[in-house]
Formats: structure tokens, sequence, C-alpha cells
């Protein structure tokens, strides 16, 4: 099943790229320790996007864990989601679209693009992001 979790903070989630990077590296341990597949992401200063394989009690743990909300979301929205999460486009440094077209990081599996856990076929995915 794949989930969707929302972080909003009235407050700032990091300060610099190196807050970044820890924050991002926190939840794909947490992911990787609870078996759960982080798919996207989207980071900005005050707000967390991000697309998960999991089930039920997976995603609400990680979103507990993030002081968050998750939804579930239906395999027919999951292009209209990726393209959500690539609306800063691809030069965007703190997100799976940047993780896609560069040699970066790799917290989603997206940038990962060899990827079997990939929902749908990566060039539907490129298609939709045409960053």
């Amino acid at each position: 099943m794949f989930h969707t979790i929302s972080k909003n903070s009235k407050k700032r989630l990091f300060c610099d790229h190196q807050e970044a990077f820890h924050l991002l590296l926190g939840i794909q341990l947490y992911c990787e320790k609870h078996t759960i597949v982080l798919i996207d992401y989207l980071l900005v200063e005050n707000h967390l996007e991000m697309l998960i394989k999991a089930n039920e009690k997976q995603a609400a743990s990680l979103a507990a864990y993030l002081d968050s909300k998750a939804s579930l979301i239906c395999a027919s929205d999951l292009l209209v989601y990726f393209k959500k999460l690539s609306s800063k486009g691809k030069e965007y440094r703190l997100s799976g679209t940047f993780e896609l077209y560069h040699h970066s990081w790799c917290f989603s599996e997206l940038g990962k693009t060899g990827s079997a856990q990939l929902p749908i076929p990566l060039w539907s995915i490129l298609k939709i992001k045409n960053c």
C-alpha cells in the first residue's frame, strides 16, 4: 500500500543543508529499520511531503515519529502525487526529483533509478515530472 506523509510546521524544519541532510538521514534510517520504502519526497523550509510504500501500521508509526499525518493513496493517483513532489523542479536539492536527475544522496527509491521498488515504470514518472 502507498501512503503520503505530510508535515507542516510554523518553525523551520532545518536551517541549512547539513541540518536537512541529518533530518533526511534520520528518516531514511527509521524507514530502513521498520521496512518502510521511501519512494519520493520534497523537503522545504517548513514542510515535508513524502510518498512511501508501507502497511497501515508502518505508515502510522512513521507519521507519529515525524509528528505528522499519513494518508492512504490510491495507485491511480500516484502520478499526480509524483507531479506534486516535483513542484520545485529538478534543481531543488531536497527532493526525490533532484535525486532522480543528479548523482546525489539518494534517500529515496526514485534516486535509485534501477530500483524495483518503484510502483510504476520509470519512464512514466519521468514524463509526468517533465522538469
